[in-house]
């Protein structure tokens, strides 16, 4: 069976670092599109911050932006919300933050 894919909705907190960024709308879609695609469609596969409510998700830099670090929480069966962002070095591949 394959898995439903959810309504993504972002938080005022994600829209405010996404506009910090300082990149084109355009540009960062492209970065975010196949991230958000994964979490909307298999949220549950994240990997989990102990603790707290939220999955992580990390993309792949590109020349102009770093690599970005997705909090992202599951809010019911239909709908998950990007909650923050942040940029990560770029050697960096565990996604979710060391304490």
């Amino acid at each position: 069976m394959a898995a439903q894919l959810r309504t993504v909705r972002e938080s005022e907190r994600f829209g405010r670092q996404r506009a910090l960024l300082g990149v084109t709308p355009q540009r960062l879609d492209d970065v975010l599109d196949a991230a958000v695609w994964a979490a909307a469609k298999r949220a549950e596969n994240l990997p989990e911050i102990p603790g707290t409510p939220y999955r992580v998700v990390l993309t792949d830099p590109f020349p102009d932006l770093c690599a970005l670090r997705i909090y992202l929480e599951i809010i019911d069966a239909d709908t998950i919300e990007l909650d923050a962002l942040e940029c990560v070095d770029e050697d960096e591949d565990d996604p979710v933050p060391s304490s």
